[in-house]
């Protein structure tokens, strides 16, 4: 709870700064500098090989005493405003119902999210994993490992999980980093709506509207980072504007650090960024033409120098293995991207996309429309130059609660039902209309329109797709403004989306409060801590509790790892008691990296046989009646 309680403090302290602006906006900022603290946390103590407890505790307790020094000082905590964004205590009821739902939405996934343990495979396979590693090196430098996600993908996420947990001695609180970007993306969605000058009731429904969408509520209780980047490109977006309107030293540098920290979270950012900072380059242009202010150009390179500072160190990890700043694999980068793209292939990306969100009860009937569709323009449905990795298309589950693939149907709906009113009320030139409105269409189309011709289609991309629908819900509030027959409409699904929210919450593939034959794995929220780790794969489970013990009974300092995927669950509990981990017998890429082979100890491998050998010296297989994965100890 440190972290959190940092976090706090520096916002006393940034509200403290600037009384003029609004209790939004405050937040907001917090969160970026609080964020870019962590960075620079971690990458400090990372130069001195100084990533450990002591050194993180020391850190934020440091920070702490600093920040309540200048609270005491300056009386922060007396100037605290009681309304909650500005507003007054006269709002309606159903604004207060609103606000209500939103609460115990908001405290739901939270209570889901710390009673269960990172556990869908992305997280125990290199989300999660990487940390250890990082613990185990006492640096983020780049290491030799069989899972190359660990290195080139963007750490910012898992360096906040890193600070969480390791002050925790545990991962309870791991998943709730995503539900804090959460909380911060509906603060956002409100200060945009609010600079559009949306109602409230408008506003409250589009933030109830994103806590609904089931990609963005199922991820809200993991520890993934597409929430993560969403919400600093969705303040790139607010900041742009901000910058446009008010050209001063803190827009801008505000500005460059949300930028900035949405490269270093997710590679996607790139695609959703662009659409972005090309209107803004082309606005900021003709207001430079126009006014000669030549601040713009310099705020301009401080923008372009604060991007670069915050993923220097990161792109320069990925430079010394493979002379690229984003990948260290030439055939790992290419393989999430379209080998061959033209109108036919943009066509068949495009309904391939939006048929991952096609779910029950239209998703036989719209799967043969679209292999119909591919058939009509001679385009092979599963082209290996448009599948990533070759797989084959197929139509969303029935009714399935699986964050990775879970259709967002309604929400879609919903969305492109909003853009074309936005459209219809521009082509008839509505009195009410505000030319923002279009720009914020034209950029979520242009960002569609790069992620499907840019990224190959795959079977999980709906969890990548969250972004575009929290970009999407700005155009709902604004929808509900321009038509009120829509709001009509919209408030009639009102209880539809509250009904969604309970159905995938409560039957959460992964992560269920109650357990279902049909709809979620064979877990249960009673179920041992160690346990839900394995919803995915709960064979696995006896065995990693046997390896778990074997590799505490050993009392190894070093052990050799043969895997590749689902290290974690055998070193989450070492946050305090320090383990070395090294990768063995590497043939990628990284096996360039040096590192100390020496005085391992234990070895854990997707390897049976009698014994190991590995460097002139013999491991013997302690758990010879597994099936999947075994451990082996030094012959001493």
């Amino acid at each position: 709870m440190l972290l959190y309680i940092c976090y706090l403090l520096l916002f006393l302290i940034v509200h403290k700064s600037d009384l003029k602006s609004s209790l939004a906006d405050f937040m907001i900022k917090s969160t970026l500098l609080f964020s870019t603290v962590i960075v620079l946390n971690v990458e400090l103590l990372s130069i001195f090989n100084s990533l450990n407890f002591i050194s993180i505790l020391s850190f934020w307790l440091v920070f702490a005493v600093i920040l309540t020094y200048f609270i005491i000082k300056n009386k922060s905590f007396l100037i605290i405003k009681t309304k909650l964004f500005s507003l007054n205590n006269n709002i309606s009821v159903v604004d207060k119902i609103l606000l209500f739902l939103i609460i115990i939405f908001l405290f739901a996934i939270l209570f889901q999210g710390i009673a269960y343990p990172p556990n869908n495979w992305d997280s125990l396979t290199y989300h999660m994993s990487r940390i250890m590693y990082w613990l185990s090196n006492e640096s983020v430098d780049h290491f030799q490992t069989h899972i190359l996600r660990h290195l080139y993908q963007p750490p910012f996420a898992e360096y906040f999980i890193l600070n969480i947990n390791v002050l925790n001695g545990n991962d309870y609180l791991s998943n709730s980093v995503e539900l804090f970007f959460l909380v911060n993306i509906l603060i956002v969605i409100y200060e945009i709506l609010t600079k559009l000058k949306i109602n409230l009731t408008n506003k409250l429904i589009s933030i109830l509207f994103v806590l609904t969408i089931p990609s963005v509520l199922l991820q809200a209780s993991t520890t993934k980072n597409d929430i993560v980047v969403a919400f600093f490109i969705l303040t790139s977006l607010l900041y742009c504007y901000n910058c446009y309107k008010n050209v001063t030293l803190k827009n801008f540098l505000i500005l460059g650090i949300a930028i900035g920290l949405a490269i270093f979270t997710k590679g996607t950012s790139y695609v959703f960024l662009l659409p972005i900072l090309i209107i803004f380059s082309v606005f900021m242009l003709k207001k430079l033409i126009k006014t000669k202010n030549l601040k713009i150009i310099n705020f301009g390179f401080l923008l372009i120098s604060v991007i670069l500072l915050i993923n220097i160190s990161h792109y320069y990890r990925n430079y010394k293995i493979n002379h690229s700043i984003l990948n260290i694999d030439d055939f790992e980068a290419s393989s999430y991207m379209n080998e061959e793209m033209n109108l036919k292939n943009f066509i068949s990306n495009s309904i391939k996309n939006i048929g991952l969100h096609l779910g029950y009860p239209i998703n036989e009937k719209s799967d043969y429309i679209i292999r119909d569709l591919h058939k009509k323009i001679n385009v092979d449905i599963d082209d290996k130059k448009l599948n990533y990795l070759g797989a084959k298309y197929s139509a969303p589950l029935e009714l399935t609660t699986h964050e990775d693939y879970v259709p967002n149907t309604l929400a879609l709906v919903m969305i492109i039902l909003s853009i074309a009113i936005i459209i219809f009320q521009y082509i008839f030139k509505n009195k009410s209309y505000n030319k923002l409105y279009i720009i914020l269409t034209c950029i979520l189309i242009f960002q569609a329109f790069l992620f499907i011709s840019i990224f190959k289609w795959q079977p999980w991309h709906t969890r990548l797709h969250i972004t575009l629908f929290i970009v999407g819900s700005l155009h709902l509030g604004i929808a509900l403004q321009l038509s009120s027959y829509f709001k009509k409409i919209t408030y009639l699904l009102v209880p539809v989306l509250i009904y969604s929210f309970g159905f995938y919450y409560i039957f959460n593939n992964l992560r269920p409060i109650v357990q279902n034959r049909k709809y979620t794995k064979s877990i249960s929220i009673s179920d041992n801590r160690f346990k839900k780790y394995f919803s995915n794969q709960p064979y696995l489970y006896q065995e990693y509790v046997l390896i778990n013990n074997l590799l505490y009974d050993s009392n190894s300092k070093k052990t050799g790892l043969h895997l590749s995927d689902w290290e974690y669950p055998i070193f989450n509990s070492y946050y305090y008691e320090k383990i070395e981990l090294i990768a063995i017998n590497v043939t990628n890429v990284t096996s360039k990296i040096y590192q100390n082979e020496e005085d391992v100890d234990s070895i854990i491998a997707n390897i049976n046989k009698p014994y190991f050998l590995y460097k002139g010296k013999t491991y013997i297989n302690q758990s010879p009646n597994n099936t999947y994965i075994w451990f082996y100890k030094l012959n001493k």
